[in-house]
């Protein structure tokens, strides 16, 4: 898979071959964050994901260029571009491409792949390969979209794009969806992953008020044999819990 970058971020222009399994390895400022940042834009840029907003508003978070992260963005888009001055910014995975078009206050995204050929999309007197899928305005609220079916998107679904920056979210996702989570079982199947790389023996999850009104994750220690008990006095011999921060 190749990635091509043009008026992206930091980058003028530039490519780099990608395998199944990649590791990026560089020095700070050396466009490690700006290659997977393009690679999650690559998705249907209207999906909604998991930390409320749409894939613009996730990365513009990462760049700590708005206060709130929810229904009211404010964020500036002007990070999309080189310099923060160009006008144009394309990503490209193979043969399908993504441009970011600067429109006065507005942010115009272009989508080409090959089972698309002959559009056009067309910005005032500027024209370009493929179909226009959404507006956004510079703040990064979406204005419209077009219908996406059938444009085949190189990246499915929603993929997750981990960073600390983002914790407070994934936290918050936690909380929102704890119930079906719990009832799932899920809670317990993640315990027993930690369990394999830790030398405590992790039972389960809670989620428990821990200052007032505040809901934080206690995460029960325990043996193999105690797993199908809940954690507390059990034979004379206390379960331990450890809050999980």
């Amino acid at each position: 898979m190749n990635l091509g970058l043009e008026n992206f971020k930091g980058i003028k222009k530039g490519s780099l071959e990608l395998g199944k399994f990649n590791v990026l390895l560089g020095s700070n400022n050396s466009a490690k964050t700006t290659i997977l940042e393009a690679i999650y834009l690559m998705q249907n840029p209207s999906n909604f994901t998991m930390f409320g907003g749409y894939p613009l508003n996730v990365v513009g978070k990462l760049h700590n260029l708005y206060c709130y992260f929810g229904d009211n963005v404010a964020l500036n888009l002007q990070w999309l571009f080189h310099n923060y001055i160009e006008n144009e910014a394309q990503i490209s995975l193979d043969d399908k491409i993504m441009t970011f078009i600067k429109d006065e206050v507005k942010i115009h995204i272009c989508y080409y792949s090959p089972v698309m050929p002959g559009k056009k999309c067309k910005i005032n007197d500027r024209e370009f390969d493929g179909q226009e899928i959404a507006i956004f305005d510079i703040n990064g609220n979406r204005l419209s979209q077009t219908d996406h079916s059938g444009l085949n998107f190189p990246i499915k679904g929603e993929p997750l794009f981990f960073s600390y920056a983002l914790m407070p979210h994934f936290f918050n996702l936690i909380q929102r969806n704890w119930i079906e989570l719990a009832n799932k079982e899920i809670t317990g199947k993640v315990a027993e992953e930690m369990s394999k790389l830790s030398p405590e023996s992790y039972i389960d999850f809670t989620n428990e008020p821990f200052f007032g009104q505040q809901n934080t994750l206690f995460v029960y220690t325990g043996k193999e044999e105690d797993k199908s008990k809940r954690p507390g006095r059990r034979n004379g011999r206390i379960c331990g819990n450890q809050t999980f921060i």
